[in-house]
């Protein structure tokens, strides 16, 4: 969503959620937790896809360049995939990381020891 229609958002929407009860903020806390997940899982998904869409229409032209991407494995999460990438590049010395959780922590842990394969 762009800045200029969120702006034009917030003031219809301004107020109204202060009068809800209990039982309506938890609905609208479920839904938009639920649909937070959707918005993730369909932008990996078309990230996914783009991303293959470009290393295969390269590879079809025989343009080396998409070589150094290889494609994206459908098993393998983006996440793991995007920093064995990033180990296996000449001009990258250190890799800084956020992680929040443990699966976050296992999966660098996975792609770090893939990298040195």
């Amino acid at each position: 969503m762009h800045l200029a229609s969120l702006a034009g958002l917030l003031p219809l929407i301004h107020g109204k959620f202060e009068a809800l009860d209990e039982v309506s903020i938890e609905v609208l806390t479920e839904f938009f937790s639920h649909y937070r997940e959707m918005v993730l899982f369909n932008t990996a998904h078309k990230t996914r896809e783009l991303l293959n869409t470009y290393y295969h229409a390269h590879q079809r032209q025989g343009e080396g360049g998409a070589g150094a991407f290889g494609g994206l494995p459908p098993d393998v999460p983006m996440q793991e995939y995007a920093l064995g990438w990033a180990l296996q590049q000449p001009g990258i010395a250190h890799v800084v990381l956020g992680m929040t959780n443990e699966a976050q922590v296992e999966q660098a842990l996975s792609a770090l020891e893939q990298s040195r394969r």
